[in-house]
């Protein structure tokens, strides 16, 4: 490899070192996010099965 080659490949390598931790976050964000929402709708709707279990567990 010539050193040009490999300054190529060491600033693609940095490049997707920056970009991967920060959609990796994103992604552990919106999946927390959603599992939140879906537990407080069904915990929340007067006939669901979670909340008539939850009500009577309590």
């Amino acid at each position: 490899m010539k050193f040009d080659d490999i300054a190529l490949v060491s600033a693609h390598q940095a490049e997707l070192a920056s970009i991967m931790p920060r959609n990796d976050v994103q992604g552990i964000a919106a999946s927390k996010r959603a599992t939140v929402n879906c537990i407080t709708e069904r915990l929340g709707r007067p006939g669901s099965q979670t909340g008539v279990a939850l009500a009577r567990f309590l």
